[in-house]
């Protein structure tokens, strides 16, 4: 999540405003190590390890063979369970645009216009998530720098801090807090990590 800070006068306001914000977005992330009741963001259970996810993942594709009658991987976007002619993917498998439409991840958005970058995940939302500019998997609980549909710089006057939203963090996955700074030119990653 990025928000503007172009309406806090002083520097020392906005220092405190940010330590603020960073404070309770690293309180989760902090907690649940504590915790070691931490669930995985993949699956969403508790006391499993990486090595399962592989027997998981069969099972769920034989499930999901069997609902939907074809056992093997879509030729357009690689995901298993569909045949090429019911995918309803917009991208292809290796992430560039499908003869059906626009592949809205791919596409990087122009700069100096924050709002043309941001955009509502539900209705009652703040309005100022970010995307992803690819689909990832994340497999082990290194840090991990994945790139937006954001560039910058940011609009005149602006700067912006990066935070996880809790329901993403009650999951497993932590969007580590950053500062975007006014100036700060190329493509704005989001720093993500898993436990």
């Amino acid at each position: 999540m990025i928000e503007a800070y172009s309406w806090i006068v002083t520097s020392e306001e906005k220092a405190t405003y940010l330590a603020e914000a960073m404070a309770t977005a690293l309180k989760p992330l902090v907690q649940g190590r504590k915790s070691g009741n931490s669930t995985c963001f993949n699956w969403d259970k508790t006391g499993h390890i990486k090595k399962q996810w592989k027997i998981q993942v069969e099972k769920k594709n034989k499930a999901r063979a069997t609902s939907t009658g074809f056992p093997g991987n879509c030729n357009r976007c690689g995901k298993f369970g569909h045949l090429a002619s019911k995918c309803k993917s917009r991208c292809s498998k290796d992430g560039k645009q499908s003869t059906n439409g626009g592949c809205a991840m791919a596409q990087m958005h122009p700069q100096n216009q924050v709002a043309s970058w941001t955009s509502s995940a539900t209705p009652g939302s703040a309005g100022v998530d970010v995307e992803t500019a690819i689909e990832v998997n994340l497999n082990d609980t290194d840090v991990q720098v994945v790139p937006s549909t954001a560039n910058g710089p940011l609009e005149h006057g602006l700067s912006a801090l990066q935070i996880g939203r809790t329901s993403t963090s009650k999951q497993g996955l932590f969007v580590l807090p950053g500062l975007i700074d006014a100036d700060y030119l190329g493509n704005i990653g989001i720093m993500v990590q898993t436990l």
